[in-house]
């Protein structure tokens, strides 16, 4: 936590990697491909912190800093057409793979407070 009370990053990430039914995924175990991740506009991804991982058949894995945000997992499941099976990401994965692949600079992608 820090001085506010609030919680910072790690210790968010770290509550919902132990709620039930909740699964983490490092996005650097995997082969992340533009077919994939341009499923879902770069706007849309930052402004919800999630992105998409691999896709198989109908089934979109979708890594999210809140995997239980179930309004924009309902929206990408409209959006794509496909059934969304979300995991919890760490934020610095997240922002890594927004600079990697769609060429996002860090200070781009950090959410405001």
């Amino acid at each position: 936590m820090n001085d506010c009370g609030f919680l910072d990053v790690e210790t968010f990430e770290r509550f919902l990697g132990n709620q039930p039914n909740t699964a983490a995924i490092g996005l650097s175990n995997y082969n992340l491909t533009a077919e994939v991740y341009e499923l879902i506009p770069k706007e849309f991804a930052i402004e919800h912190d999630i992105f998409p991982v691999d896709k198989m058949g109908r089934m979109l894995t979708l890594g999210m800093v809140c995997p239980i945000d179930w309004r924009t997992i309902d929206e990408v499941a409209k959006m794509t057409g496909l059934t969304v099976s979300p995991f919890l990401c760490s934020a610095v994965d997240i922002r890594n793979a927004y600079e990697q692949h769609y060429g996002v600079e860090r200070d781009e992608s950090a959410t405001t407070d």
